[in-house]
């Protein structure tokens, strides 16, 4: 005997169990193995599986014809019961076909053809022994590494890694359960980390996680998904207040302080969270929308909040849209549409302002709420602001040639003011289109001033110097600072359209639309109203001290092409165009 087949002692003594309906071949293999192992027979299957749930065993030989269970259907039974058991088969050339096929979808370790050899038995028990010890041992150490990658380390909670595996898991094995995620943002933990140090930050994170499994109990799964954000998966959300219960109890953990080693905290926190299936049916669906729920609820400053589609601007539209953004403008993409801004004394047009739009191969025509802000934030608008220019500016000069008095508005915002070298490219723009600087009114918002006041009124003075005329757009919604608004070069302020709107109905309105105008008067400036809805309004502004207006009542914004005829029909126009006089 060798000494790799020196025969374990005591409870080292591997655990063999032989299956075969015939009782001489049994005896035979428990003569032949039990100096070496603790061998357990069975005559056939269901003795077999009896027998492998009292005692699991290490190694399973079993026959492959036998009456009731084959031998394969066997081991493949056992590898559910019994997965560490290695499994072996006993088999004649017949049935050899089936073995292999067992063999390769993983059912059968290997096979021992009869009759066999004593020797080769041997060998072949004692390697799949050691495979088996290997493979345990490799699947000790996947489960090692896999509590790691799944666990957050400071909190020994599931981190996120784990949180997902787990939802996952459980939406796969009921597709149809309602579930929740709640995501909860604590408050302040960063000014606490950075006050006391990560390690009472690490303190407060243990105990918060602590108090939210004590808190929730069994109807729910908590882990840390980073910082100092946490996930509690609810789970069973089929009550119709299970959500809002959840956030409760979530709140409620967050009602008694928090004691450091230092001192005593007070911790508050928000909950964003979204249902399955209502809201997603993947991990990934319902944890983007949770975070979406949960950005709301910080930003609105309520405690809890549920996703709400209407709320989700991170919408794959609005990737697609950001991807597309860069090459619009050389692809043709976008149109101006034109709104007529009409002088309150004469009651006719005295220019139009430009209004981009976007018109999407696949999205149609897109409003500009939904793409100015992206192309802000990724740069875009920079070309996007040259190419309206432009096409303002030749529209403009066209109406000019047709001894039209009209001029044209643009809007511009805090990326264009802090480009180098903006004035120059409006300069440009003008030379260019052939066009008069004094045609074009460049519209800005206090927000866009406010954004970088300095830099902002540099680039507007030199705008001024051009001779561009500057009206201060949505007038009274932003900063409304005083100081700034004396030292503006603009010409014109325009009232935003919450004051407007509301003029025949609301004496409070009225009043501040007569404050604002008064104010304008005093600085030099021209006022224009826009938001009008109707004729009432149209006939009071002109009485609380305003120039100009524009509005939905006077026209809708039209496509350049139905300029000329509204302004040949309309009450509002100019009368017959010079070309039909």
């Amino acid at each position: 005997m060798t000494t790799s087949d020196t025969p374990p002692t005591g409870s080292e003594r591997p655990r063999l169990l032989i299956v075969d309906d015939d009782e001489p071949n049994l005896e035979v293999m428990r003569e032949l193995l039990e100096d070496q192992y603790d061998v357990v027979t069975a005559r056939g299957g269901p003795e077999a599986l009896q027998r492998a749930e009292a005692e699991p065993p290490d190694l399973v030989i079993s026959d492959q014809r036998m009456p009731h269970m084959s031998g394969v259907e066997l081991l493949e039974r056992l590898r559910e019961r019994c997965p560490d058991a290695v499994r072996l088969i006993c088999t004649a050339y017949t049935d050899l076909d089936a073995v292999l096929a067992a063999i390769e979808r993983g059912q059968v370790y290997r096979y021992v053809l009869k009759p066999w050899r004593v020797d080769d038995m041997r060998t072949t028990i004692r390697q799949a022994l050691e495979w088996g010890a290997a493979a345990r041992e490799r699947r000790r150490t996947e489960d090692r590494l896999r509590r790691i990658a799944y666990t957050d380390a400071v909190s020994g909670l599931p981190n996120r890694l784990g949180f997902v595996h787990r939802l996952r898991e459980l939406l796969a094995a009921a597709p149809g359960a309602s579930r929740a995620v709640l995501l909860v943002d604590l408050h302040r933990f960063a000014e606490i980390n950075f006050t006391l140090g990560h390690e009472h930050g690490d303190g407060l994170l243990r105990e918060v996680g602590r108090r939210l499994v004590d808190g929730l109990g069994d109807a729910a799964e908590v882990a840390r998904l980073d910082g100092d954000h946490f996930a509690v998966l609810l789970l069973d959300a089929a009550a119709p207040l299970a959500v809002a219960e959840g956030a409760r109890r979530i709140h409620e953990v967050f009602a008694r302080p928090f004691d450091l080693p230092c001192l005593r905290l007070d911790v508050s926190c928000a909950v964003g969270a979204a249902v399955h299936p209502t809201h997603g049916t993947t991990a990934e669906e319902l944890l983007q929308r949770a975070d979406v729920a949960l950005h709301s609820s910080c930003r609105t400053s309520h405690a809890f909040a549920v996703y709400d589609p209407r709320n989700d601007a991170f919408t794959r539209r609005r990737l697609e849209l950001i991807a597309a953004l860069p090459r619009a403008v050389e692809l043709g993409q976008f149109v101006l549409h034109f709104q007529p801004i009409v002088d309150l004394h004469r009651r006719s047009a005295a220019g139009l302002e430009g209004l981009v739009r976007w018109r999407h191969p696949e999205f149609g025509m897109v409003p500009p709420n939904d793409f100015i802000g992206l192309a802000e934030h990724t740069g875009a608008i920079a070309p996007l602001t040259l190419w309206v220019l432009g096409a303002a500016l030749r529209e403009c000069v066209a109406w000019r040639r047709l001894d039209l008095p009209l001029d044209v508005s643009v809007n511009i915002s805090a990326r264009n003011l802090a480009t180098p070298g903006f004035a120059g490219q409006v300069e440009q723009a003008v030379r260019t289109t052939a066009a008069r600087p004094e045609w074009l009114h460049l519209e800005i918002t206090e927000s866009t001033v406010m954004a970088d006041p300095p830099q902002s009124l540099r680039v507007l003075g030199e705008l001024r110097e051009l001779g561009v005329r500057l009206s201060l757009d949505d007038f009274g919604t932003g900063y409304s600072s005083l100081a700034y608004l004396q030292k503006l070069p603009a010409h014109e302020l325009k009232i935003d359209r919450s004051f407007v709107m509301r003029l025949a109905t609301s004496p409070g309105d009225a009043a501040i639309v007569q404050t604002i105008a008064g104010l304008a008067r005093n600085l030099s400036l021209e006022v224009v109203a826009e938001g009008v809805e109707d004729a009432e309004s149209l006939d009071r502004l002109a009485g609380l001290g305003c120039h100009l207006a524009q509005g939905f009542h006077i026209a809708r914004p039209m496509p350049a092409p139905d300029v000329l005829p509204w302004l040949a029909t309309s009450p509002f126009g100019l009368g017959p165009l010079p070309a039909t006089r």
